[in-house]
């Protein structure tokens, strides 16, 4: 049980230091009018788009197209487009996912190539170029 009332997730944030990507999509979100819960939950899928889609960029060696990435990910048109819209609504100052996708892959390979091979946690924060 929390001691001192509900806990604001900016809050949280700021009072330790840089927010991770997840924080700031919950964030956004938030302020876009979702709940809490949702947005904290939404926030967490927004940023598995960004994910899958530099999975997909480093299988096809270019970023995807929506319909090549409904290929590869195996889902109709319908779900990548709300899976887009989602990651927009969180991050939207981005223009599309690309950005974020391929910072995802130059960060993976570099934290990869500097740990030893038997430790796999990745761990992002938001300070994007």
């Amino acid at each position: 049980m929390l001691s001192g009332g509900p806990r604001r997730i900016d809050a949280m944030a700021r009072s330790r230091g840089p927010q991770t990507l997840t924080e700031v999509a919950a964030v956004n979100l938030r302020e876009a009018g979702y709940g809490p819960i949702r947005s904290m939950t939404k926030a967490a899928a927004a940023v598995t788009v960004g994910m899958s889609l530099a999975l997909a960029t480093e299988k096809l060696g270019r970023f995807p197209t929506q319909v090549e990435y409904t290929e590869w990910a195996r889902m109709s048109e319908r779900s990548a487009q709300r899976e887009w819209a989602l990651f927009l609504k969180a991050f939207p100052t981005e223009r599309s996912p690309e950005r974020l996708a391929r910072w995802f892959l130059s960060e993976f390979h570099g934290r990869l190539d500097e740990r030893p091979p038997a430790v796999f946690s990745v761990a992002f924060e938001a300070a994007l170029p």
